[in-house]
């Protein structure tokens, strides 16, 4: 599986030393590189519950605008994911999927500017089983 993603977030602080809002402009990609395997349970001819297990790399980063400061994150993930979908036609499949359970390992690392930068490493599990951790999504099956 490759998943590539990129996207913009704009973001307002609070500054309580200025006492006044401030928007910022946050743009982020990412690329992620794995096998994953799917195990469907169909519930008559349109409608499908899933399990879905993936593993592989992940690498990733994010700059903010107006500032020096660039983070990058690059590891190992491996991902039990719950999902449902819709085939409205036998070749396109609407998805419903939850974050599941998430194990990753990544190195992240951050650019402050003027030679000055910090690495740490995040391990551990993720448990994205809540409403916000929903996902929709649509694909395309070459074999159904």
């Amino acid at each position: 599986m490759l998943t590539v993603s990129s996207g913009q977030v704009n973001r307002v602080d609070y500054d309580s030393y200025t006492g006044r809002y401030r928007e910022q402009e946050i743009n982020f990609h990412g690329l992620a590189v794995g096998p994953m395997v799917r195990y469907y349970k169909f519930l008559g001819d349109n409608f499908a519950f899933y399990g879905q297990v993936g593993a592989g790399y992940s690498s990733s980063g994010s700059e903010m605008e107006g500032s020096p400061i660039e983070t990058s994150n690059k590891g190992v993930y491996a991902a039990l994911t719950p999902g449902l979908v819709y085939f409205p036609v036998p070749k396109v499949g609407l998805e419903v999927t939850l974050n599941g359970i998430r194990y990753a390992s990544l190195k992240e690392k951050t650019d402050y500017g003027n030679n000055n930068t910090q690495e740490i490493t995040n391990t551990g599990f993720d448990f994205g089983l809540g409403v916000e951790d929903v996902n929709l999504g649509i694909s395309f099956y070459l074999g159904r």
